[in-house]
């Protein structure tokens, strides 16, 4: 007797999962929430591929429903659903065929299900995320940085004249109608 693999595909939102179940033919809505999503992957055994599109963290919660199962998954580039779609003659656009069109994906290219990862290894990745997104922040500054150098007013012989202005208004002796700086 063999065992079929049953694949579905689930289209993820941020307020909504939109899932495709091949094995019953049937689409759904449920909330992207803990408890619907805890309760949906209850209902799956072992012998099923779930794939959805890589959201961020809109699919989070149910990655972690889904490898606290042991079921499997895969997250997959958008770019290559859409291609995928878009070569099935699929032009609608829509969250239920985007959920079939998943399916059909999950059993035509048999993605490789993502690896199970550690809470460590998570920790890592968010720091390496975060990490990236400073030295992009860094190097957006130094663009505004030598962006501002260019000005008419921000040269160095404009600093020189405000600083002499400020000298010459100074009478001998007194200090206290200057601001310092």
């Amino acid at each position: 007797m063999i065992i079929t693999l049953r694949c579905i595909g689930i289209d993820v939102s941020k307020r909504h999962l939109d899932i495709f179940d091949e094995g019953i033919g049937v689409s759904e809505r449920v909330a992207n929430a803990p408890h619907a999503i805890t309760k949906l992957v209850a209902r799956w055994r072992c012998d099923v591929l779930v794939v959805f599109e890589a959201t961020g963290v809109y699919d989070l919660g149910l990655r972690e429903a889904l490898r606290a199962a042991g079921i499997r998954f895969a997250r997959i580039n958008p770019a290559r659903a859409r291609d995928f779609a878009r070569a099935s003659g699929q032009l609608a656009k829509t969250d239920p065929i985007d959920a079939r069109m998943l399916a059909a994906f999950a059993r035509a290219m048999r993605p490789a299900p993502e690896q199970v990862s550690t809470p460590a290894r998570n920790a890592l990745a968010r720091l390496a995320k975060r990490r990236d997104q400073l030295v992009h922040m860094r190097a957006q500054e130094k663009n505004r940085r030598s962006e501002a150098g260019t000005a008419p007013w921000s040269n160095a012989s404009a600093a020189n004249k405000h600083n002499s202005c400020r000298v010459s208004l100074r009478s001998p002796g007194t200090r206290e109608n200057v601001a310092s700086p």
